[in-house]
């Protein structure tokens, strides 16, 4: 099975949460003594964030050679591309996070703010060129070969066996 459409959940959900995080933590901050503490639990999502993007694009770039053996250059690169912006992206709200766990400064977390709905937005981009590759150009293909799967091509459990044995 291939790696990279188990990891890049990760990602996606974590741009998606984070910009809501960063809303909360702005109002939890305001309420507390030691905002730092609230800023560091973004910081660590944030960092989760960065990180975890990489390893999807690297787990990505792995199963590149075999994927494109089904699915278009073009189409294939899309998705690349779209990801790697996202990926680059995630760290200028993992920075300002951590500006702001050291200057508690209402500009700089509308910064962070922005730019977590920003790369919340990339996520969108790449995941939908992912799934396109999935869904429209059957990259799934690549890993229900006979090769792939040991023997006979699989279909997932999803369709149902007509023989009444």
């Amino acid at each position: 099975m291939p790696l990279h459409p188990m990891l890049v959940h990760f990602p996606i959900v974590l741009a998606i949460i984070i910009p809501l995080a960063m809303i909360t933590a702005i109002v939890l901050s305001k309420k507390t003594e030691n905002h730092r503490k609230v800023w560091a639990i973004i910081f660590s999502l944030c960092l989760f964030l960065t990180v975890s993007s990489f390893i999807a694009g690297e787990a990505g770039e792995n199963e590149e050679e075999r994927v494109e053996k089904i699915v278009t250059k073009q189409a294939f690169e899309e998705h690349e591309e779209a990801a790697e912006v996202f990926t680059w992206a995630t760290i200028l709200p993992l920075l300002l996070a951590g500006l702001i766990m050291f200057k508690n400064n209402l500009p700089l977390k509308g910064g962070a703010v922005a730019s977590a709905f920003l790369v919340a937005g990339l996520a969108m981009q790449a995941g939908h060129a992912g799934a396109e590759l999935v869904y429209k150009h059957n990259a799934g293909s690549a890993y229900s070969t006979p090769d792939a799967m040991g023997g006979g091509i699989s279909s997932g459990g999803f369709l149902k066996d007509d023989d009444d044995d």
